[in-house]
């Protein structure tokens, strides 16, 4: 069983470096997002959940072309799971939006089952894991591990 990481917290700026997003996008996403608008103040503290689910979001937005102001009917969930994930565990598998509801899968023949001929958007979790294993120093990648 792998442990799941929940006392390390990032600030914003840390947020930022780690995911790509600029001030300006997190503040409008920050009005969208419930989760987010949740975390209030200059002192804001991000946990790793948070980071993933941004990221994960970024992916839906800008490669995908889902709206922000389309996800927060999906979103409060998505953080939930997101929560869930962990770094060192190798099956990190698939968000799935489908309809209003977003799921995780760690495996795609699962999805094709169920679904029949609704529509879905896939977002696979080991890119972007690795993006932010690779954005972390190694002294901050130590104490997630």
């Amino acid at each position: 069983m792998v442990a799941v990481i929940t006392s390390v917290k990032f600030t914003q700026g840390q947020v930022r470096t780690l995911t790509g997003l600029t001030e300006p996008t997190l503040r409008v996403w920050s009005r969208h997002i419930p989760p987010l608008r949740a975390l209030k103040g200059k002192g804001q503290n991000f946990t790793l959940g948070n980071v993933i689910a941004l990221m994960v979001i970024d992916q839906a937005v800008r490669h995908i072309g889902c709206p922000i102001s389309s996800m927060p009917p999906r979103v409060t969930e998505l953080f939930q799971i997101c929560a869930d994930v962990s770094l060192a565990d190798n099956r990190s598998g698939y968000i799935i939006f489908r309809g209003n509801v977003v799921l995780r899968l760690w495996d795609l023949t699962q999805l094709s089952k169920e679904n029949g001929e609704e529509s879905f958007v896939v977002i696979p979790l080991r890119p972007i894991l690795s993006q932010f294993n690779n954005s972390l120093n190694p002294r901050q990648f130590e104490l997630l591990l």
